[in-house]
């Protein structure tokens, strides 16, 4: 018999001190003793407020704006079947929609299905195998190379986080180097990489050649939706992509191809440059599968990285796309550096500073340099440096850069009421670099105030800041862009008139509100709250925050075999529109609501009616 999760509630709940497993980081002040507690059960419409109304003993809400909403399910291990795996569910291709008037107030009852598990086999043969391969030592079965396998599933919205699966050749007990797993059916994004084992003589590996003549493999958006995929991979010897490099010694340097989508090495690579001189040129090979760069789906960039010496000393990262720089199409280029070479490296002296305690008192941090523009933009939008330092115990710190344009980030060491402070520096040719200094910030405080959907305060309620997911990214914008600034985290509860106050860092945040599950309160959640820096302490007010009556998704949670998955966490996650403009127009998505399936199977979700504000 289906068996149904139930609505009713216990009507006098009672608090002891504070909310467990929630430390204040700022004014919010909890209440002590005996209290009880916020509780939206009822007897009829009467006690539900103003969009409300009472079903099973609980007031629910009668309006709901909930487009776009995913539910996650997180299998524990030990489950029957689709143990330790992640399905994501869109309830709107299900035909279940959270949105307009429902008078009787919104109950739906769905139950989750996880994905069904698909069977994979992977296997990489090679035929002729690499003539730098001892078939023996380097593993090999017949054609089929040793790999380990990655995949990771493709979602169409940023921030959520589902598990990703890996395999490896059992070269002792599978006979066929084949990669055995079990992942639920979906879309995922696939990289191979073999796997050589090393075979150590006389203090060199044997195998570094055979290593070496073999890439990786990245196959983006594949599908796994039948009951048994085999990814039957079979090709000859990779090609190779020739070049040179002309105007820079770059003896140490090293160069690869990565893919665009998630920067993954797609070719070997070629490390320690050798050259004899900035005039000769330095050549370089890289063995790729030329399926890959002549895929559509897969965009080839070339990555130059400096030693980490050379780093040290301000050099940049290099990249091209290769299709910009290989116009012939035949794998063959020429890259000038000229231009690096002619350049003044500047040392950078300089400090953070709490001006509030004194005129030149320093503050321990870390601090972030990053390129916005280097060399006047001669090399265009392509070269990319940040580096990371640690200050002394006065706020002292130095580094070489090239002349160039930079966005410096303090991060102070104390999580005080100092912010993240944020800075861009100039830095020109002949410039002196010593003597800047940054001042760091004071926190801004983040206030507000929360009421029950009948308008009493809702006191010991969690309030939890988070940094707002970043917006979607390829490889070469995540390199080359300079990102939000990322605030840290915090946590305090409502004091008894429902009121709180944070102190926070500039950036853009999530706020969200949690009553205990015992109150059957949804969460309250705004997105994208944008607090700016300010030389002097300010005050972000939210207001008063109204949680709603909340909307109630409940049912049963089961495998595809069909069966129930007890102790499965499940999170309720709303799709909100891109803002970058970017390549990927993937959405971001925040987390509205969480539970946790009991010992039958079942669940019931709280969810606001809306992140409206």
């Amino acid at each position: 018999m289906t068996r149904r999760p139930k609505l009713s509630l216990p009507r006098v709940l009672t608090a002891i001190g504070l909310v467990a497993g929630l430390v204040s980081n700022g004014c919010g002040i909890p209440l002590a003793g005996d209290t009880e507690m916020i509780d939206n059960a009822c007897d009829g419409n009467a006690d539900c407020g103003t969009g409300g109304v009472c079903r099973d003993q609980m007031c629910v809400s009668t309006k709901a704006d909930l487009p776009g909403l995913l539910i996650q399910v997180d299998v524990p291990s030990g489950a029957p079947d689709a143990q330790s795996t992640s399905s994501l569910i869109d309830l709107a291709a299900q035909s279940v929609m959270l949105q307009g008037q429902a008078d009787n107030g919104f109950v739906k009852t769905h139950d989750l299905i996880t994905e069904h598990l698909v069977q994979v086999t992977g296997q990489l043969q090679i035929d002729p195998p690499p003539a730098a391969c001892n078939l023996a030592d380097a593993g090999f079965v017949q054609s089929a190379v040793p790999v380990t396998v990655e995949l990771r599933p493709v979602v169409n919205a940023v921030g959520i986080p589902l598990t990703v699966y890996a395999g490896s050749s059992d070269i002792e007990n599978e006979p066929s180097n084949a990669v055995l797993m079990s992942v639920p059916a979906g879309y995922y994004d696939v990289y191979i990489l073999p796997a050589i084992p090393e075979v150590m003589q006389d203090g060199q590996d044997t195998n570094q050649a055979c290593r070496d003549a073999i890439p990786p493999i990245f196959l983006p958006n594949h599908d796994f939706t039948q009951a048994t995929v085999t990814l039957q991979i079979a090709g000859s010897e990779p090609s190779d992509l020739i070049g040179s490099f002309v105007g820079l010694d770059l003896q140490g340097w090293s160069v690869d191809l990565v893919e665009n989508k998630r920067g993954r090495v797609i070719s070997t690579a070629d490390q320690n440059l050798e050259t004899t001189s900035a005039v000769d040129p330095t050549n370089f090979a890289l063995k790729f599968w030329p399926e890959q760069i002549e895929s559509e789906s897969v965009s080839a960039i070339i990555r130059l990285t400096p030693p980490e010496d050379q780093h040290e000393l301000g050099m940049p990262t290099v990249l091209w796309h290769l299709s910009a720089v290989d116009l012939d199409g035949d794998y063959q280029v020429q890259l000038d550096l000229s231009a690096l070479s002619v350049t003044e490296v500047i040392h950078l002296g300089a400090k953070t500073r709490d001006l509030s305690a004194g005129p030149d008192v320093g503050v321990p941090a870390t601090v972030v340099i990053q390129s916005e523009e280097l060399l006047d933009g001669e090399f265009g939008g392509n070269v990319s440096y940040k580096t990371t330092v640690t200050t002394d115990g006065d706020g002292a710190f130095d580094a070489w850069i090239l002349p160039g344009t930079y966005r410096v980030v303090a991060v102070p060491s104390s999580t005080s009421d100092l912010a993240i402070t944020e800075e861009t520096w100039d830095i020109n040719s002949g410039d002196l670099g010593d003597g800047r200094a940054i001042d760091i910030k004071p926190k801004a405080s983040l206030e507000g105030s929360a009421t029950t959907p009948q308008g009493g305060a809702a006191h010991d309620v969690s309030v939890l800041l988070q940094a707002s997911a970043p917006e979607s990214a390829t490889f070469l914008q995540s390199m080359l862009r300079i990102a939000e600034l990322q605030a840290t985290s915090a946590t305090t509860v409502t004091s008894g008139s429902g009121a709180f106050a944070l102190a926070v860092d500039p950036g853009v945040l999530d706020v969200s509100l949690r009553p205990s599950s015992a109150s059957s309160l949804p969460w309250l959640v705004r997105p994208r709250v944008t607090i700016q820096p300010s030389d002097d302490p300010q005050k972000a007010d939210l207001g008063t925050l109204a949680i709603s009556n909340p909307v109630v998704l409940r049912g049963l949670v089961r495998s595809a075999a069909g069966h129930e998955l007890k102790g499965a966490q499940i999170r309720a996650w709303l799709t909100l529109p891109s803002t970058n403009g970017g390549d990927e127009q993937r959405p971001t998505a925040i987390q509205i609501a969480e539970t946790t399936a009991g010992a039958d199977g079942s669940y019931q979700l709280l969810l606001p009616a809306s992140i409206s504000q």
